[in-house]
């Protein structure tokens, strides 16, 4: 359990019963969420991403970016971006996660806006790095 500041906003859990918040401070908004991690993953998916979602599209700081791919196993992705982002240091990306649907693997990542170029070039490297390794990966 927690204390919740003035002004914050709680967080539901749908899974446990530490509850998380956030509050907005100095213009950007901060996100506490309990610390078992299957509740924060839970937490994070279920309410942070889509809330940063909404201001995708505003002119604000934060910006989700999106690779779909097939032909490659979750697994083998998520260990793939883990070694590539553990090798190469990028503070811009905020988050990453690799989602299954419809038998496609989307890799989500939040990135700064300021960073977008910057990510595409990334981005150009992961695809590489993921049809080098898995040559049937579209």
């Amino acid at each position: 359990m927690c204390y919740i500041p003035e002004g914050a906003k709680i967080i539901p859990n749908e899974v446990g019963i530490a509850q998380g918040f956030y509050i907005k401070v100095k213009n950007k908004f901060l996100f506490v969420l309990p610390g078992v991690p299957y509740e924060m993953r839970k937490m994070f998916n279920n309410f942070v991403v889509p809330f940063l979602e909404k201001f995708k599209n505003n002119k604000g700081n934060v910006a989700i970016k999106r690779l779909t791919l097939t032909g490659v196993r979750e697994a083998e992705l998520e260990s793939i971006i883990r070694g590539f982002l553990d090798k190469n240091h990028f503070p811009f990306i905020i988050y990453h996660k690799v989602v299954i649907e419809n038998s496609k693997l989307t890799l989500n990542v939040i990135i700064s806006r300021e960073y977008i170029e910057e990510f595409e070039n990334i981005k150009e490297a992961i695809v590489k790095l993921i049809k080098d390794r898995f040559p049937d990966a579209k």
